[in-house]
């Protein structure tokens, strides 16, 4: 899994939210969780790739990948 420190300081940043590619991946798209809520997943069978975009959030949280819901 992934896990995010707590932001520091008042950095504001310009984006809004983290785009993650997984490279190799074989099978159907998992189940998501970013924080305990469900993030959309996508699966590239041809590019073997599974992609979610991830919220921008100052807290600490941790992304969970599952089975298949």
């Amino acid at each position: 899994g992934l896990t995010f420190e707590a932001r520091q300081g008042r950095f504001k940043p310009w984006w809004r939210g983290i785009s993650i590619v997984m490279h190799g991946w074989d099978g159907p798209a998992p189940k998501v969780t970013f924080g305990g809520k469900a993030v959309m997943a996508s699966v590239d069978p041809e590019k073997r790739t599974l992609r979610f975009t991830l919220p921008d959030i100052a807290r600490a949280g941790s992304v969970t990948i599952g089975a298949q819901p």
